[in-house]
């Protein structure tokens, strides 16, 4: 699957490194998914705003992902 996605991407003209796979990404209650979010968690940076965060715990779950892939240091 990850070879696909990175296939994909190559065939869409993006360059990319590695991929990450996660159970679930944070979302609001809407259903939309909180991009900056996820670039604050690779960027190490507070979070800002989560009220309309559908579970918090999907942040834990990236941020614990990221860590074992050395993305992020603890």
């Amino acid at each position: 699957m990850i070879n696909d996605i990175k296939e994909f991407a190559r065939a869409s003209g993006t360059r990319v490194d590695d991929v990450v796979v996660v159970r679930r990404l944070p979302k609001t209650k809407s259903g939309k998914i909180m991009r900056r979010l996820l670039r604050a968690l690779v960027r190490n940076e507070p979070y800002g705003d989560v009220s309309t965060l559908d579970d918090i715990r999907t942040l834990d779950d990236i941020k614990a992902a990221l860590m074992e892939r050395g993305y992020i240091k603890p």
